[in-house]
């Protein structure tokens, strides 16, 4: 007679389909799902023995099993079944002890299997049981950087209450150099892609100096005001400063977002922002060792990981015989080739595509950028009405000042 279906609800069931075709899977797992599944297709258990290469009371006795613990009984060893553990606590204990405590042998950076195997005569396999076991990971390396900046709070909340709420009639940029930008030619001809075979280049490559692009992005509108320089002194500073000064409306006020850079805060800089005729200007530093509060670098980062001959990109894949080629490269022909050449798109015209909320229309274009926004909040455009604008990014930003700081919000500008 044969067993009655195996009764499973459509969430058990979309469970043991992952896990039987997962490959991540172990086996004992995978095949107790296959062997649920055919059970509550109704097939006899002898059926589901044969096509699951198990004996029949092992089908009999894992239905019971997933009768009595469902999902949480797969993969399960019941006491004193099982294969026996070949290593002692105190043999485990000791291993997961040095791995902590112990340098490793010859002047190696961490401890492998082997060496740590070598070192308790067991073998590699148990090692890395044991590690994962007790969630090491030797090799890893995480890297962070705590900000000793006295002023860390009170800059943060100046910079992401500037991003979630801009004072009104204000234009806001986030601004930043991506610097030593380098002029590359490859020793020989490169071949092109073709079926069968990848795009070659040469291993080595010739230097023609190097540039450095400044770079302005508008918080509300996506627009940025990029340039080229040969240096990035307080001169090549200010000389971007006025750059953005007369592509800003005078009606307006200017607030831009900024790291501690000596040039920065240079003497061209200040002099000429004491000039009565500069009194829109609003400069905003991040703290020290927190360039993530600075929304430019986003755009930078994207340019660098995936954008068409920019920056690391263009290390691998272009060829330039100069630096005014390095130049025409990274900004997308908008510089004329001169090592001061301004573009008001910058070299992602096509890659930093904003986006309008659903049922906002603006003639000044779109305000969002899709690639990191989903969230709305009121900003100012440069008409000083009041729009909306998400991001995510400024979200996260906003949840890592409340975390590290005791304000419950952010001042308004």
């Amino acid at each position: 007679m044969c067993a009655a279906a195996l009764e499973l609800d459509d969430g058990d069931r979309a469970v043991l389909e992952r896990v039987a075709a997962s490959g991540g899977s172990t086996v004992r797992a995978a095949r107790q799902a296959r062997v649920l599944l055919w059970a509550a297709q109704g097939l006899a258990n002898d059926e589901i023995a044969r096509r699951g290469g198990v004996a029949p009371n092992t089908v009999r006795a894992w239905r019971r099993g997933f009768e009595a613990g469902g999902l949480g009984w797969l993969d399960t060893v019941a006491p004193g079944r099982g294969p026996k553990r070949s290593l002692s606590a105190e043999t485990e204990a000791a291993i997961v002890a040095d791995t902590l405590t112990v340098e490793p042998p010859d002047g190696a950076v961490c401890w492998s299997t082997r060496t740590m195997a070598a070192r308790h005569g067991v073998g590699k396999d148990i090692v890395a049981r044991t590690w994962r076991e007790a969630g090491l990971r030797p090799w890893r390396t995480d890297i962070y950087k705590i900000s000793a900046d006295p002023d860390f709070e009170a800059k943060l909340d100046d910079v992401i209450g500037l991003y979630l709420d801009p004072p009104e009639r204000a234009a806001v940029f986030s601004f930043d150099e991506k610097t030593q930008i380098q002029a590359l030619d490859r020793t020989q001809p490169s071949l092109p892609l073709k079926p069968g075979r990848a795009a070659t280049t040469t291993h080595d490559y010739k230097r023609n100096g190097t540039i450095d692009l400044f770079a302005a992005l508008d918080v509300a509108t996506g627009k940025v005001l990029t340039q080229n320089r040969k240096r990035h002194t307080g001169n090549d500073v200010l000389a971007f400063f006025k750059d953005i000064d007369r592509a800003t409306p005078r009606h307006l006020d200017i607030h831009v977002v900024l790291d501690n850079l000596s040039a920065h805060k240079s003497e061209p800089v200040r002099k000429w922002l004491a000039q009565p005729r500069q009194r829109r200007w609003h400069l905003h530093f991040t703290p020290t060792s927190s360039s993530w509060a600075n929304l430019v670098e986003g755009w930078f980062s994207i340019l660098t990981r995936i954008a068409g001959g920019y920056p690391q990109r263009y290390l691998r894949e272009s060829s330039s015989s100069s630096r005014s080629g390095c130049i025409q490269t990274c900004s997308g022909g908008s510089s004329g080739g001169s090592p001061g050449g301004r573009s008001t798109a910058g070299p992602s015209a096509n890659l930093c595509r904003w986006s309008r909320r659903p049922g906002h229309t603006d003639a000044s274009g779109p305000t969002t950028l899709a690639a990191i926004s989903t969230r709305t909040h009121p900003v100012s455009d440069f008409s000083g009405r009041s729009t909306s604008a998400g991001s995510s990014m400024h979200q996260s930003l906003y949840t890592r000042t409340t975390a590290q700081s005791a304000s419950a919000s952010s001042p308004r500008h």
